[in-house]
């Protein structure tokens, strides 16, 4: 099997994926929000693993997707006019809340709602998606995630702080490489395919834009930076 059909396969099965995805998703929904009936406590319990590991698979079902489009050079911009906060942090921020609080990690939002961009909205929220869901998962419990901005110009810088533990100056460079994947003591049951940063890094470059991460004493601050209107 050759490259392109290899990746068309990955595109073949990661649709079909999607499909019955939403349909599971929709039906543990209807469960949980008790449309077909009461639920006991270990039944509540029960849907609400289920909940967050059909959460993880859809990610990946996305992230896969998008790495067949990007491996066939098939990502293309749509660019609308768009706001940085409401068209895609808050939407993103809105996703993953969940998931934060069952860790009882709060997420701050200190995106200004003035900053519009001219921009594809659905792949910077693919984008934004992974930064987030990495933080969360690498977060500390109880801790915080801050989004913030500041524009130059231009231009602004987008900034996504999570507490936890530093990245190793040393494996800077792999981060956003294909399937590459960071091991540090206490992460290792944590799921991940090592190709959510390399697509965020895709998109970004599509936007002639520019990504990377600054480690800090007590976490790590992914930046990315993007013309503004």
């Amino acid at each position: 099997m050759d490259d392109r059909q290899y990746l068309d396969l990955i595109g073949f099965v990661t649709h079909e994926l999607k499909g019955i995805l939403s349909s599971v998703v929709l039906n543990v929904y209807n469960l949980q929000n008790g449309l077909l009936g009461d639920l006991n406590p270990a039944q509540k319990k029960t849907l609400k693993s289920i909940s967050r590991n059909l959460d993880y698979l859809t990610s990946t079902v996305r992230n896969f997707l998008n790495f067949s489009r990007i491996e066939k050079d098939e990502l293309f911009l749509n660019k609308i006019r768009c706001s940085l906060k409401s068209d895609i942090v808050d939407v993103s921020i809105d996703s993953y809340s969940q998931a934060a609080a069952d860790q009882n990690i709060k997420i701050i939002n200190k995106v200004s709602p003035l900053i519009e961009l001219e921009a594809d909205s659905g792949l910077l929220q693919i984008a934004f998606n992974n930064l987030l869901s990495n933080a969360i998962k690498y977060g500390k419990e109880g801790s915080e995630i801050i989004a913030s901005s500041q524009v130059n110009k231009d231009e602004v810088i987008v900034e996504i702080f999570n507490q936890g533990d530093p990245i190793d100056q040393t494996d800077i460079d792999k981060l956003f490489k294909k399937f590459s994947r960071l091991h540090y003591r206490g992460t290792e049951k944590i799921k991940g395919t090592g190709i959510g940063l390399y697509i965020t890094k895709e998109i970004i470059d599509k936007h002639h834009g520019l990504i990377w991460v600054e480690p800090k004493k007590e976490g790590n601050s992914f930046k990315f930076k993007l013309k503004v209107i």
